[in-house]
Order: C-alpha cells, then structure tokens, then sequence
C-alpha cells in the first residue's frame, strides 16, 4: 500500500469516528504557518494507535491459535486461552520492526490527511462561503448512509462573522453531475415557464475522489428572481412545496431513481433539493426488469408499507413532517404536470437527456407495455387487494389512495391513447427505441416462431375456442418468459386453464427455463443497482438473494445454477462467477467467529464452493482456510439449547455437510483425514450435550429436532464403523420420536403444540429421512412408515411450494425413495410412491401455472428465490423429477 491509498484510507473515515471539532480548530489555527503542530498530530495519532493495535493482537492471535491446535490437535478453546501468553505471541509471531513500521506510516499519512484537509477548508472558504472566514468550528459528525467504512459522508458546523450557525458538507465521491443536472434544470424550465422544477443549484468543490458542498439550508441567491426565491425559502406554500415535491418524484420516476430517501432530499424553504445528485441516476435498466413501482424512489411515506405512522418521508423538514396527508392532491398536480410536460417534449427530452449524460450509466423509460398493463390490472385485482389488506387501516388516514391515483391518471392516459407506448434505452454509446406498435408485432412474431404449433385446423367450430385457448396460452407463456405481457393477446387470458398450456404443448423442462430466467433477472438487477459485493450485504439481505448462505441465498442458488447447467445446458453468466467470488472471499475472510453451520455458514458455502470447482487441486488452499476456520468455530460453539445441535445451524448439519464434503475429496488424504478429525469431535460433543439439553418440548423433525441428530450420527457411522455408544442414542431417540406418534390420527404430534405435520423441517417426511440413515442400526417396517407419510401427503391442503415446509419437499422425499437402490421396499410401495409423486407434479402444475404464468404481475416479488423456502430449491427438485441429479439432495444430503 502506498501512501496515497492509506491517505485516502483514512481520509475516508477518520473524521466522523477519530477526530473532534477542537481537533479540526487546531489544525486550521496552526495551518497558516504552513505546517501541523507536533502536538495535535501526536494526539491524533494516539487515537489511532489503539485501533492499530487491536487489529495487530487479533492477528497475531489468530495465526497462535492456528499454529496451537495443528500442534496439539486439539479444539479445546478454553485450554488454549489458559495458557495463552500477549508478550511471548507477539514476539513469536510478529515482526516488532513492522509494527513500528506501521506506526510511522501511520502518522506519516495523517500528516499528509491533516495538510489536506486544512487547505480544502480555506477553498471551501473562498469558493463556497464566498470569501466568509470561519472562526470556530463547533461540530464535526459522520451523516448519511454508512455504505461501509469508506463511504460515509459528514458534517463540519461552524460559527463565522456573519452568522451564529453553518455548516457544509464532506462527500466521499465526486460531485460533478450537479452542473450537470442544474443546466438539465434549466434547459427544462426554458422550454415550458411552467415547469415546477426550480433550479436551485448548491454549490460544490470537486477534488481527485472525493468533494465538498455547501449546506442545502444556506441562504441561496442564484437565480433570476430573488424576491421570489427568499419569500420560497420561508417556507410558507405548503401547495407549492408539495406540487414541486411531486415533480421532482416524477422526474425519478421517469430515470427510474431506487434511492432518494432521508438524507438524499432536503426541503429549503417550498423547494425540495437534491443533495445527492447521483442517486437520481442510480436505475438500472434491464428488459426483463420491471421498475415501475413508485415506491421504488422511496420518496413516498414508508408507513403504507410498514405500518410505522410516523415515518413520513419528509423527514428532511420537520415542519411538515404530518403535512403529508393533508397534500397527496397537490403531490398529484406536481406529477401529472410534469408527466404531460415530459410526454409533450418526448424527443426533444431524450435527446437532451442523452448529450448531457451520454458518459454515465443511466436508464430513462417512459414507461413501456408491461408496466402499462400491470398499472391497470393491479388496481383492481383480487390477489393485490389481499396483499395490501395489511394496510388497509393506514391508507385510511388518506383521503386518496396515492400510488392508486397516480396509476389511475396514466392508466386513464393509456385508455385514452394520450400517451404513447414507448420504450428507450440509453446506454454510453446508443440510443434504441420501440414504438409500442412495433414492439406488439415484433412479440406477437416471436411467440409464433419460438414454438412449434402442433394444431390442426378442425372445422367443428366447437373445437374452436379450445385451439384459441391453446394458441392464447402459447402466447401468454412467451410472454411470461421473455418479461413481457400482450395485452392484445385476449380479453379473457386469465380464464385459461392448466390443461390448456399442457394442451399446448408447453412442458415442465419449459417452465424450469422460465422460472430461472426470472429469477436471475432478479439476480443481476440487485447486483448491478448494489454497487457491492454480496459480502458486504451479509446481514442485509435482498429477500434473502444478497446473504451468503446455502439456506435461502445466493450459494444455495449457485448450486442450483450448476444444475442446471449440468442438464439443460443454461449458461454460466459473470454474475454466477461472482457469486463463487464472492463466497472464495468468505471463506477467506478474517473474523473474529465464524458460523461453522450448513445452512447458514461456512460448512455449506464450501460444499456449493467444492461442487461448482471445475479444477479442484486449484482450490485447496481455499479449502484448506475454510476447514480451519470451521475447526475453530466448530470447537468454539457453545451448546446452550437443543437448537445448537439442528441441522440449520447447529452440531448436526456440520457433520452432515463435513462428510459430504469427504465424498468430494477422497483422493485428496490429508484433507480427508482431517474432515474425519473434525467430525469426530464435532459428534462427540453432540452425544455428551444430549443429556443436558433433551427436554419435552423437543422437535422430531430433520431442521430443528432428533431427527436430524439421528441423521448425523448414522451418517457418521456410515463413514467409519459402527459404534455402541451411538446406536444406543440413536434407539433412545427413536423411542421418543415413538411416544409422540398417535394411533388416532396415524401421525406423530408435535411435542411444542401437539399439532400433525408433513414437512421435512418439523414433520413426518424428516422423521422417515433420519430411519433411512440409521436403517443399518434399527429394525423398521419402511413400508408402513412410507405409508404412513403417503397417505398424509394425499390429504394435505398445503400450497407451499419450497422445499423445506412445502409441496416440493414432499416430492424431493419420493425422489429419495424412489432412486435408493439399497432401500428393500415392496413394489407395491414403489408404485404408490410413484402414484402420488405424479398427484403432487398436478397440483404443483396447477398452482404454478395459476398463479406464476398466467397472472404476470409484480407482487410476484415477495417470492423468496433461495434453496430451501424459494424458488431455486423448487425448481431443483422439480428438475430432479425429470432428469438426473448430479448435485446431493438438499432434504436428505449424503443419505446415500
């Protein structure tokens, strides 16, 4: 690292966590002599010094206790920190010349960040406080969003001559679209007077990566009509304020904006300024992408969401923070004003849109036929109204629906053939558009072409609304694939049957394709508009898409991704190389713990990570970290509850994970040898905290109860003998699981709420997995127990698709059954299973054909895509009733 990356470094985050007001007081009252005074550097670095010092210990300790249990091949943490000696580790494993080294260059950088930062105050001086000198700086505070250490923003506060109070601004990139908004502004306002986006321009200093810029609360001169603009400021037109905030959240609208919240607004007076211009720009386009909710700007009140009444997106002027309410018509006028206005100067828009920003990434859609299409039918369809029943009781507090007026006004545009059907797409380079017309035909040919119509023309005309419906179906599942709805297609589209799209020919391999198309247009959407790793996103997840977990993120679907690339040959696209990155880095990550866990940790990110190698002698120093870590993190888990022994979280699925890994790397011995030693810990410390943890209220299930400790025992027996001790826990926790089964209703009960259950995570169809296991230690009737969850799976009213509570996990348990040549069923069994998993398959065609083609909506977003509760673990199983696996059943994993 060089100086002037550690300088940026620091200047990045050092002001709103390390330095005070007094600190910044003091550089600037020693600044005209040139140089920084020894005493406030030395202060300033002592605070750093501890922070530095920290980082040192926890390394050095990190590579001791590496070095300890390689040597002493044992995971007793608690015996490693008795004998743990500060002096002797540091000396031993770190260099003393280095830390000093770092030590230097440390103040060395601060010097340099101090020197810098003294000379951006006296410019922002001169520049934006137009020659106003500051006397005391009185606050200096982190603001804004914290996108990582790196990327806060924050606030200098300071008393001048002329005013008691002021303050400007630090913002970590460059500023440098304000000039270009504000002539876009302008050039707006030229065209028609009337226009209610005022060009109040803040006023900015550009540095290398980084800038400054003045506060939206000072007073602002810089337009024509001065009277005006100072009585605005005032604040007393709260018709004005909003018909201007409804303006500006047209033009967000219009660029797709996904980010002007809180701090990105700021009312001055009757006027809503951006201050993080960017933002505006931060949509990105892609056809398959629908970006037409205006929550998406996230500029209208959060409480219709949330429910949380008081979080009013005005928060940015607390005096009309309850003001909304009483302004959704004036927000309304705004819109539509600036909407006509737009549609009005359509191309000459464009064009000014793409000779001032042709150099930047940005996406401008007037809105299309898709989007059109779902603005008329969600305002009144049924499965909407019952979504947004949960908010029934806020919205009453309004006196207009506000998204549903402003869908009504373009969805009255529409109707009336005002507006245009038009599509555009800028990108650095072009421009491309579609007339609505063209597009319908271009669509309307491709449904023709991309299937084979296998209709012979009947002359019955009774024949003929069936081969219409067949044709509609085509058409309408093209549509659903390629993301775009035909309007045109039919009236009665949504009277369409299963059997009609089977009629047409349309087949579940089909279905499969157009469900992962969906959700990797979800998965590259996120991952163009984040700006960041899904690393990063760990705890914030995107419906679970951006958190690095085999359970319901984005390794559980690259798993699935393999799969399918495996079979149908869907293809590898960057973003699948970037999840595999993404969880390389994990792996390699520093942490003070680790989450050893399968589900939701490190064991199940290095099995996703093993399976998708392509060359696997390249990763074993990957390989080799991660199994470290997961020793240690293994060995530091504390078992408080029954729950730390699970199969999501806790003791169980790490032996399950670890030796399906095993199964991976027999050739490699050493790495074998050394999954065996984890394991064996890992299950003795299950066996010795049964006793102490195994209560009444304990689950059966595979997820969370014995279930999936009785698979993890005899999975490990499997692997290296057979072993008393075990076996006798195993049949301890068999008769249990006995006592709970009620010869009444023929199912075992529930010990927490007494209730019957199918489910692989709390029900009979884990409790039968874990008898498959351990089926070399027990004697059981296999066909009475498949019956038994058979003739549930007949009855149950389930509409759950996914794999851990739903339809697809009864489906993946018949998969197992039936593909276990070392299971000694009767055929008789066999050809039940067979029975129900072709009744299952119809009930699945009918609820996803009912509900995923023909209805094309958006509240389609709520859908989880994960492995175990979403869609990639339902298209999986779906896919394994067809063709064959070559990736372990995510229900049964190693089972056989």
């Amino acid at each position: 690292m060089n100086k002037n990356e550690a300088f940026l470094d620091i200047y990045r985050s050092i002001i709103g966590q390390f330095i005070s007001s007094k600190d910044v007081q003091n550089i600037l009252d020693s600044f005209p002599q040139g140089k920084i005074s020894e005493t406030t550097l030395t202060k300033s670095f002592l605070k750093l010094y501890s922070s530095l010092l920290d980082v040192t210990l926890y390394r050095a300790l990190e590579v001791d206790s590496q070095i300890y249990f390689k040597e002493n091949k044992s995971n007793d943490y608690h015996q490693y920190l008795t004998g743990f000696d500060l002096n002797a580790c540091l000396s031993k494993y770190h260099s003393k010349n280095s830390f000093d080294l770092q030590c230097r260059f440390l103040k060395d950088a601060l010097l340099q960040f101090y020197l810098r930062l003294a000379a951006d105050i006296r410019e922002i001086e001169s520049h934006i406080l137009v020659g106003e000198k500051i006397e005391v700086i009185t606050e200096v505070s982190p603001v804004g969003d914290f996108h990582g250490a790196l990327e806060c923003g924050f606030c200098i506060g300071f008393k001048s001559q002329l005013k008691e109070s002021g303050e400007f601004y630090y913002k970590p990139r460059l500023s440098d679209l304000f000039e270009k908004y504000n002539n876009f502004i302008t050039w707006l306002n030229e065209v028609e007077t009337s226009a209610m986006l005022d060009n109040i321009a803040l006023k900015n200093i550009n540095k290398q990566d980084y800038s400054w810029i003045q506060s939206v609360h000072a007073i602002l001169t810089a337009t024509a009509d001065h009277q005006r603009l100072s009585s605005a400021l005032q604040g007393q037109n709260d018709h004005l304020a909003f018909e201007r905030f409804g303006a500006l959240l047209c033009l967000a609208y219009v660029f797709s904006s996904c980010d002007l919240h809180y701090e990105n607004i700021v009312f001055n007076g009757d006027y809503p300024v951006i201050v993080d211009i960017e933002t505006i720009f931060s949509g990105k386009w892609h056809k398959y992408q629908e970006v037409g909710h205006l929550y998406d700007t996230l500029m209208l009140p959060r409480s219709i969401l949330n429910r949380e009444e008081e979080a009013s997106p005005l928060t940015y002027d607390i005096n009309r923070k309850n003001a909304f309410e009483a302004h959704i018509d004036d927000l309304i006028v705004g819109f539509e004003k600036t909407y006509d206005l737009i549609m009005k100067i359509k191309p000459d828009f464009i064009a000014k849109v793409n000779e001032l920003f042709s150099d930047i990434d940005y996406r401008v859609i007037l809105r299309g036929t898709k989007t059109y299409f779902n603005i008329i039918k969600n305002i009144n369809h049924p499965v909407t109204l019952i979504k947004q029943s949960q908010a029934l009781e806020i919205n009453k507090m309004y006196e207009v629906d506000l998204p549903t007026a402003l869908y009504q006004y373009e969805a009255e545009q529409l109707k009336s053939a005002s507006i245009p059907i038009f599509y555009a797409k800028f990108d650095s380079k072009k421009l491309c558009s579609y007339d609505g017309k063209v597009l319908f035909t271009k669509m309307e040919k491709s449904a023709k072409d991309l299937f084979d119509i296998k209709i012979k023309l009947l002359s019955n005309k009774d024949k003929e609304n069936q081969i219409n419906n067949i044709l509609v179906a085509k058409k309408a599942f093209v549509a659903r694939r390629d993301g775009i709805t035909l309007t045109e297609i039919s009236p009665d589209i949504n009277t369409l049957e299963r059997k009609d799209f089977f009629d047409a020919g349309v087949s579940h391999i089909e279905i499969i394709k157009s469900m992962w198309q969906r959700l990797v247009n979800k998965l590259c959407y996120i991952s163009s508009t984040a700006h960041m790793s899904t690393i990063i996103l760990e705890n914030n997840t995107w419906n679970g898409l951006a958190s690095l977990d085999l359970y319901n993120g984005t390794p559980g679907i690259l798993l699935v991704w393999h799969q399918l690339n495996s079979v149908l040959n869907i293809k590898k696209t960057k973003h699948y190389k970037t999840i595999r990155n993404d969880i390389k880095n994990y792996l390699y990550r520093e942490r003070i713990t680790y989450e050893p866990s399968l589900y939701q940790g490190l064991v199940g990110c290095l099995y996703v990570y093993i399976i998708t190698s392509e060359n696997l002698l390249e990763e074993l120093p990957v390989i080799q970290v991660a199994l470290q870590k997961i020793a240690y993190g293994a060995s530091a888990l504390e078992v408080k509850s029954v729950l730390d022994l699970d199969v999501i979280k806790g003791l169980s699925g790490i032996v399950l994970g670890l030796l399906t890994i095993k199964g991976q790397l027999q050739s490699y011995h050493a790495i074998s040898k050394s999954l065996g030693c984890i394991c064996q810990s890992v299950v003795l410390k299950i066996v010795n905290a049964l006793d102490q943890h195994l209560n009444d209220k304990t689950l059966l299930g595979f997820a969370h109860g014995t279930a999936g400790i009785i698979a993890a025992l005899s999975a490990y027996m499997n692997h290296y003998g057979r072993n008393i001790q075990y076996i006798k826990v195993i049949n301890m926790l068999m008769k249990r699981e006995r006592s709970f089964f009620d010869p009444s209703i023929n199912h075992w009960r529930r010990p927490d709420n007494g209730q019957s259950d199918e489910s692989w995570c709390h029900g009979s169809i884990g409790i039968v997995l874990s008898k498959l296991y351990a089926r070399r230690y027990i004697n059981i009737d296999f066909d009475k127990e498949i019956e038994i969850v058979l003739t549930h799976m007949e009855y149950s009213k389930s509409a759950n698709l996914n794999l851990c509570h739903g339809l697809a996990g009864y489906l993946e348990f018949l998969n197992t059954i039936l593909t276990m040549s070392q299971l000694e069923i009767k055929e008789s069994t066999k050809r039940r299973c067979e029975q129900v998993k072709e009744s299952l398959i119809q009930k699945i065609n009918l609820i996803y054909l009912n509900y995923g083609v023909l209805v094309d909506n958006y509240y389609h977003e709520d859908e989880l895509p994960g492995l175990l509760s979403g869609t990639a673990g339902f298209l999986l199983t779906l896919l394994s009733s067809h063709e064959r696996n070559v990736v372990d059943s995510m229900l049964s994993i190693g089972v056989h």
